[in-house]
């Protein structure tokens, strides 16, 4: 199927929950933008986000790293001329938070101008700027903002070469999110650089309202009776004992948890993206339901558990406008599946499918969730413990930006284990991060190369069992690494069913 028939499947996808929202929207209202007197309570995200900051003491989990190569002249001061537009269009980006009456808001500055930290390794041998450039952006994400005072981000250019460059960014996740910063910062950052280089008048459309608007929004729709009913959907998915996922340790947990984390990285074959997307569209569901039916066979590979809770991220960006704004809209959602080892592939997506179809239609936010159905395991993040997400693809423009993938300097864990997904170029491509406190770096690196084989598995032959598939990967390398793996450390976590691959071992 071609893109854009794969863009009018996910058109589709968007039509059906919207016209299933259209009582909850109607209830709701629209975004009005407005002058406040006084500083404005933060929207639920943000009290989240903020809320965690304060209780670890560790701001900076949340700095997320962007980098852009530029191939080119690139002329600086538009570029720093550009950013700064973008600052006066986006009060997200000017917000700065501190606590007063007991509540979390936003304060938004009249005006703020940044200036671009410069680096140039162009004096280093040519084999040790890349290594100097990871080590710059290292420090940069490591350093704590103070998150009562704004910018809640800095930039900077690396000069590696007469004509290569990079714009490296870091953002505090409590104004931005993958929407933000892809797609929106990208496509004006792209059309403002175009204009500003050339001194011409940059042309975007106006914003129709601000995130504070939202917020305040946001805060009236949660007041709405509708919220109660949807609290009875998540009653029911997530009723009884909550499943804890058991993944082997190499080392038990601490009973204060802490957020030092790794990563190890991926990218599938254009052949085997192109396979996988055919699969979905011959399904009719999207790329992360596919993927995520296949995240769910590895970890039964790896624990056994046919009940399984999976963190996944959605976007709040519900009402027309949003889709415009930079800030934080995203909310946890948990994803529950309860299959059986023997449910053919496609049956498992099928379940997929529609659960997450009808949790995106019974969206809360997920601190009421956490109050709701709080984990009592000790020392594991509350309702689920592996966390799944595909990122938004990039914005098209100028073919002198490419985005960079610097995630792995600044390798905080917030969940023991997750996985990122994304798009790049054609191929997919993504992560696996984890807790080191938990975790060695060659059970996840096995983990990623399972992982790999097993989307290729499903490429070749959907049409067999979640055994099937299991046993598959316990074949060859692949067995040996993870069964070692698993009867070393079963003895050092807390006890398990064993079942699936390893119940004859």
């Amino acid at each position: 199927m071609s893109s854009t028939s794969r863009q009018v499947k996910s058109a589709r996808v968007a039509s059906f929950l919207k016209n299933r929202r259209d009582g909850r929207s109607v209830a709701e209202g629209q975004i009005e933008p407005h002058t406040y007197a006084a500083p404005v309570e933060v929207s639920e995200e943000q009290k989240r986000l903020w809320l965690h900051c304060a209780i670890s003491g560790c701001s900076e989990m949340y700095n997320d790293i962007f980098s852009l190569r530029y191939s080119g002249d690139l002329k600086l001061p538009a570029v720093e001329k550009a950013i700064n537009k973008i600052l006066s269009r986006h009060e997200a980006w000017r917000s700065s938070f501190e606590l007063r009456d007991d509540k979390v808001v936003q304060r938004v500055a009249a005006e703020l101008e940044v200036v671009l930290e410069m680096s140039d390794l162009r004096s280093l041998p040519a084999k040790k700027r890349e290594a100097q450039l990871a080590q710059l952006t290292a420090q940069d994400s490591k350093r704590p903002f103070t998150l009562t005072e704004a910018p809640l981000f800095r930039a900077r250019v690396v000069r590696m070469a007469d004509n290569d460059f990079r714009l490296t960014l870091v953002i505090h996740h409590l104004i931005s999110d993958g929407v933000s910063v892809y797609q929106i910062f990208l496509s004006e950052l792209h059309a403002l650089y175009a204009a500003f280089a050339q001194a011409s008048d940059p042309n975007l459309p106006a914003l129709p309202f601000q995130y504070s608007d939202y917020a305040e929004w946001q805060r009236r729709s949660l007041s709405c009776g509708t919220r109660n009913a949807h609290l009875m959907y998540w009653d029911r998915q997530l009723e009884g004992e909550l499943p804890v996922l058991k993944l082997p340790l190499d080392r038990p947990r601490a009973i204060i948890r802490k957020f030092d984390g790794s990563i190890e990285s991926f990218r599938l074959t254009t052949d085997l993206t192109q396979r996988l997307k055919q699969l979905a569209d011959a399904w009719d569901v999207t790329v992360f339901m596919a993927a995520l039916s296949a995240f769910h066979i590895l970890m039964y590979h790896y624990t056994g558990d046919c009940d399984q809770i999976l963190g996944c991220v959605t976007s709040t960006r519900k009402q027309p406008g949003t889709e415009l704004l930079l800030g934080l809209f995203i909310n946890m959602v948990p994803l529950r599946s309860r299959f059986s080892a023997d449910d053919l592939y496609p049956v498992l997506v099928r379940q997929v499918r529609e659960n997450t179809l009808t949790a995106l239609e019974h969206e809360v936010p997920f601190d009421l969730l956490v109050r709701r159905f709080r984990s009592r395991v000790a020392s594991t993040t509350p309702l689920f413990q592996a966390v799944f997400v595909f990122e938004p693809s990039t914005a098209s423009g100028s073919e002198q930006w490419h985005v960079e993938d610097r995630s792995a300097d600044n390798p905080f864990a917030k969940w023991d284990l997750s996985v990122v997904l994304q798009e790049n170029r054609g191929d997919l491509c993504g992560n696996i991060s984890y807790c080191r406190d938990i975790f060695n770096s060659d059970a996840i690196a096995g983990m990623r190369d399972a992982w790999v084989k097993l989307l290729g598995e499903i490429a070749a032959d959907p049409n067999r069992t979640v055994r099937q598939f299991s046993a598959c990967l316990a074949k060859g390398k692949n067995r040996s690494s993870a069964s070692s793996w698993f009867r070393k450390h079963i003895s050092r976590t807390r006890p398990v069913c064993v079942v699936g691959p390893y119940a004859d071992e």
